[in-house]
């Protein structure tokens, strides 16, 4: 009784120190949360508070990329009652949960009980990871990683249900998912239980979507892949693009990137022993080549799984070498040729450069290092309370950004909030899919009706130069190259 004690005890330590952890890397972040985190906050309170699908309290729209997350935001926020705090809570049990997931990985491939910590405390505090939360990322690593422990247990209905919530986290997953089915010949044998679970957890969604939204797909995947790049950056070269935005830091944050290789050849070279390990680290891979083949923009919450992948199998490869499985069920650890002091400073060269970069910004921090904003959480705030009292209620179109400010006066609009502005790049996306793309999207958007015309605008947001006087009622946008203020411009006279 007491042994078993003890490992109840261990198994829960891991958790708790990481949801430790967890809880206060939210707290470093949160007063510089990206604008595409509050379009999946505003979505959250907008389905727990108002009982709408839709980035305004009152108008539906799929434009959530993640439906999974969103539904864990909304139930977190109808309990907390605050979106904000639902995303904390939120945060904190997908970390705690990543870790308990890997201790069973580590215990499974016969590798060190630090293996788990080492390697989630590396993710939580990445640079990019912390620069990126309120996104989906975090749980998508989870799913990813739960799929590799099923898959290594002979799981397969598990296995199943996880790949569908893997893939209504983000559908642009689909091949990394596949990827990982395909490195668990544990279940190959059972691809006909594995599928059909996974297509049922996908499709209870999507059905949902394609009757209620009119796309099974989310409207983003419209906006975002006819975005293409940004000038000469896509997601093939944007890294690069952050290294010279922000220097030092970046590299920081997407150097891991560089961790999958070295974590795929030992893995290869073990793949007795790490072979779910291997189809995590592949599975961060497949993702990010699948947004490069796609050609979208840089945005760089794109980049996360990846970097949280290699991290996870640089870790576990350093583990392994420092630790070799044992025949048997028991799979017990023998000492391997890595001495624990290389170990001990190779984990430490993956932790604190990531603590200065995260350290030496004011705490809490006001931005993000690594970030695309045009204006800073506390502009937006101001901003938006400006907004809310001069609307009164209307609404205007803006200018670039909208998740903060719909979050804050639920009074801004553009194609992430209105479906009918969205319709022109869906005929566009019509005219040009070919002939095996085109059906599908034909499917995808039977259902669409957005004949009840536009959300009614007062006007919109405009942004000036710093080369031309501010107006009295107006914004700066405290992040923008070069600078400039926001003020409005009211709609013409009927």
């Amino acid at each position: 009784m007491l042994k078993v004690a003890v490992q109840r005890s261990r198994r829960v330590r891991g958790p708790l120190l990481t949801a430790a952890g967890a809880a206060g890397g939210f707290w470093v972040a949160h007063r510089a949360l990206i604008d595409d985190s509050y379009i999946t906050l505003s979505y959250a309170r907008n389905i727990a508070l108002h009982g709408t699908w839709g980035l305004l309290s009152d108008v539906p729209s799929a434009t959530a990329t993640s439906p999974l997350w969103v539904l864990l935001l909304a139930a977190a926020t109808a309990l907390t009652r605050d979106a904000l705090w639902g995303l904390a809570v939120a945060h904190v049990a997908v970390a705690a949960a990543t870790t308990a997931v890997l201790e069973a990985l580590a215990r499974r491939t016969g590798l060190p009980r630090w293996t788990a910590p080492a390697a989630v405390g590396a993710v939580l505090v990445n640079p990019l990871l912390l620069s990126v939360v309120g996104m989906e990322s975090l749980l998508l690593v989870a799913l990813f990683a739960a799929a590799a422990l099923a898959g290594a247990a002979a799981r397969p209905v598990v296995l199943g249900v996880l790949a569908g919530a893997a893939f209504l986290t983000r559908m642009d997953a689909a091949p990394a998912i596949l990827a990982l089915v395909l490195c668990s010949p544990a279940v190959l044998r059972r691809l006909h239980v594995v599928v059909p679970v996974a297509a049922l957890t996908a499709g209870t969604w999507t059905t949902w979507s394609w009757f209620a939204l009119g796309t099974a797909v989310p409207d983003t995947f419209v906006i975002k892949s006819q975005q293409r790049s940004w000038g000469p950056w896509s997601v093939v070269n944007g890294w690069r693009w952050f290294a010279e935005l922000y220097g030092a830091d970046a590299v920081v944050a997407f150097a891991p990137l560089a961790l999958a290789v070295p974590a795929l050849v030992v893995a290869a070279v073990r793949a007795r022993e790490l072979l779910p390990w291997l189809a995590l680290t592949l599975a961060g891979v497949v993702h990010v080549v699948t947004l490069a083949v796609l050609v979208v923009p840089p945005y760089h919450w794109y980049y996360a799984p990846a970097v949280a992948c290699s991290l996870l199998g640089a870790v576990a490869a350093l583990a392994s070498l420092c630790a070799r499985a044992g025949g048997g069920r028991s799979r017990a650890v023998r000492p391997g040729r890595l001495p624990a002091a290389v170990a001990l400073v190779a984990v430490a060269a993956l932790l604190v450069p990531a603590l200065v970069v995260d350290a030496t910004r004011a705490l809490p921090w006001r931005v993000a290092p690594v970030q695309t904003n045009w204006a800073s959480s506390a502009a937006y705030d101001e901003m938006g309370r400006g907004l809310r009292t001069v609307l009164r209620g209307e609404r205007l179109l803006t200018f670039g950004e909208i998740g903060h400010l719909a979050y804050v006066c639920d009074c801004v609009v553009d194609g992430f909030a209105d479906p009918a502005l969205v319709d022109d790049g869906v005929r566009r996306a019509l005219r040009e899919a070919g002939p095996l793309l085109g059906p599908l999207l034909e499917l995808n958007y039977r259902h669409r009706d957005v004949s009840g015309g536009p959300v009614p605008l007062a006007g919109r947001l405009e942004v000036l130069p710093t080369t031309e006087p501010a107006p009295a009622v107006s914004w700066p946008l405290d992040l923008l190259p070069g600078g400039g203020t926001v003020h409005v411009v009211p709609a013409p006279a009927p």
